[in-house]
């Protein structure tokens, strides 16, 4: 079944999500814990988290439920302090995502700086391992990875490089993965033919499997293909366009799979649904 959905303020409130997400007319979401730029994910009392639930149990068309980390996470740094400040950060939110019952945390997975995906393996291996050794073995919140644009070092910019993360640590279970189309499209899958959806597909059937692919970040590109530019756009008005997002919405596979928007017309104080969540809709 589709469901398409938006990121939704968690401003004043996480339980104030689900009413936002009705104004947005979301059937799915994803929200911060925290500020994106810090380290601190948020904390929530007992009475923040029954009131979280009992907004939850009223609003339960609503889901799958998301957090995305802070902008600040890099499991490769060669600097101690941001690697243990980046595991540390992740295992908070997945603790407190595990607590509020999300689905997933969604995260980047940082930069090789100067240094190649091969020569940083071996330290997103250990910062990966060291996350699980540290989260419940029956964890029921996923570890999602996200592909990146590619840009400066960025690691994790295509499906082979997140398989490698994935088979670093054992093909563990409670690590999923989030496909975001504008990375995607500027890290050179072109997403406005059947081909380049098509090969995007197939390289996630062979080397993640459907099952693992929990989320899709439906953006459209301000940046052209290959650019490696990380800059959203309205649906529509990027160089992905209409046509691309109806053949990803009309996929045999990516249908099934939940699309939370990013774009830019997705305020905090939102009173009716953004443009580009109505412009998806008219493509359904």
């Amino acid at each position: 079944m589709r469901k398409i959905g938006c990121h939704i303020s968690s401003a004043g409130g996480i339980s104030k999500i689900f009413d936002r997400a009705k104004i947005a007319d979301a059937e799915c979401l994803q929200t911060f814990a925290g500020s994106p730029q810090t380290w601190k994910p948020a904390e929530y009392s007992d009475e923040d988290v029954e009131k979280f639930k009992t907004e939850r149990v009223k609003n339960t068309n609503i889901g799958p439920l998301f957090i995305h980390a802070m902008y600040l996470i890099n499991l490769a740094s060669p600097n101690n302090q941001i690697r243990h400040g980046s595991i540390n950060a992740l295992v908070k939110s997945l603790m407190v995502a595990e607590k509020l019952g999300f689905d997933g945390v969604i995260t980047h997975t940082g930069s090789a700086g100067s240094a190649s995906f091969d020569d940083v393996l071996p330290t997103l291996q250990k910062s990966l391992g060291q996350i699980l050794e540290q989260v419940p073995a029956n964890l029921k919140t996923k570890l999602l990875l996200e592909n990146a644009a590619g840009a400066g070092g960025i690691i994790g910019g295509s499906v082979s490089e997140l398989s490698q993360m994935l088979k670093s640590v054992g093909l563990d279970e409670r690590i999923g993965f989030c496909i975001d189309t504008c990375h995607a499209f500027v890290s050179g899958y072109d997403l406005r033919t059947d081909a380049g959806i098509s090969r995007l597909a197939t390289e996630i059937e062979s080397d993640l499997g459907w099952n693992r692919l929990k989320a899709i970040h439906l953006n459209d590109s301000k940046g052209d293909l290959g650019s490696k530019k990380d800059r959203h756009e309205i649906v529509g008005k990027g160089y992905l366009g209409l046509e691309s997002f109806k053949k990803i919405l009309h996929h045999p596979q990516f249908s099934q799979i939940p699309m939370i928007l990013e774009t830019p017309d997705l305020k905090s104080d939102l009173t009716e649904p953004p443009e580009s969540l109505v412009s998806i809709r008219s493509l359904m």
